[in-house]
């Protein structure tokens, strides 16, 4: 038996007296339908067409996840004249404490300059905690990032002076008033395997991808980085998003912008992965004492000897624990 679930056609008052207990039990029907989650074993473009078209969901029943409307609590470290969800980044427990403890360093950085990526998270902030209800379907993660209003190229180089208006979107690292812009622009392309994210969908006629809550895998919680190599999970949080650990017994060579003062090899990690993360110039960070600090621009390559370090994975990024 099929049930329309679509918009429903005007009655007169007599018919839909008439029909009222046949149009209770279509609610009820549509209420109760819950749409199986999509097949991953599929090519990104065939999964994207059935999640667009409501033909499936983005929840993982192995985890025993059902697809069905229920509550969930999520997290948010927020300017204090930033409050509510609506087109937020948002983390669980885990994933926001995980953000939070990535800004502990940054207040002397922040101090000296005080427009620099994430800067905006640098005092005077809430800890929010909200329960939101939605249809268990999640959908793509979205990045959301306030609208850079100011700075001579506010996508490779935004000032984010103003937190009033945010703006979500797939690649949506630097917004501005003409909509979301990325330093690293890629293909709208439907995929499964995008190494950030995992799915991205761009829902071009139901714009499904808006309509929904969307969620990402926290990095963290797997083995490295992105899930495809990163760095070891022993080392500092800050590094668990977006690096990959260059390989043993090779150095960074190419061009070196800034330097830094590190006290051990944890300092010096931490201290590199959060300026690269915060400076959309860096694409790597190398240290041959634990020590001094290099941080690269450009293009690196690798010669033999004895160093630690990381490259960046698509340069600076955004509340990638989000959910």
């Amino acid at each position: 038996v099929s049930v329309d679930c679509g918009p429903p056609a005007l009655l007169t008052p007599a018919m839909a007296l008439r029909r009222r207990a046949g149009a209770l039990a279509a609610l009820a029907a549509c209420v109760a339908a819950v749409a199986p989650p999509c097949d991953v074993t599929k090519s990104g473009q065939e999964v994207c067409d059935d999640y667009c078209n409501f033909r499936c969901g983005f929840y993982n029943a192995s985890q025993g996840e059902t697809g069905a409307p229920h509550r969930a609590q999520l997290y948010r470290i927020t300017p204090a004249n930033v409050t509510g969800v609506l087109n937020k980044d948002t983390g669980d427990a885990r994933g926001d404490i995980g953000f939070s403890l990535a800004k502990k360093n940054r207040t002397a950085q922040c101090t000296n300059n005080p427009s620099m990526a994430d800067c905006l998270l640098r005092g005077n902030d809430l800890y929010g905690v909200f329960t939101i209800e939605f249809d268990g379907q999640w959908g793509p993660y979205l990045q959301c990032n306030p609208e850079q209003i100011g700075g001579a190229d506010p996508i490779l180089k935004p000032d984010w002076s103003d937190d009033r208006n945010f703006i979500c979107g797939q690649d949506c690292l630097a917004p501005t008033s003409t909509g979301c812009h990325s330093p690293f622009p890629t293909n709208h392309t439907n995929t499964t395997e995008d190494s950030s994210f995992g799915t991205k969908c761009f829902c071009d006629g139901t714009q499904r991808h808006h309509l929904t809550v969307g969620r990402s895998q926290p990095s963290f919680l797997k083995a490295g980085s992105w899930g495809s190599g990163g760095v070891p999970s022993s080392w500092v949080p800050q590094c668990q998003t977006g690096f990959y650990q260059v390989d043993d017994g090779q150095c960074l060579i190419g061009t070196v912008y800034k330097t830094l003062q590190a006290w051990s090899f944890d300092s010096a990690a931490a201290l590199g992965c959060e300026a690269c993360t915060d400076d959309l110039q860096c694409t790597g960070w190398s240290t041959k004492d634990n020590r001094t600090v290099e941080l690269f621009a450009g293009n690196t390559s690798n010669v033999s000897g004895s160093c630690t370090g990381a490259t960046t994975h698509g340069g600076g990024v955004s509340k990638q624990k989000s959910w």
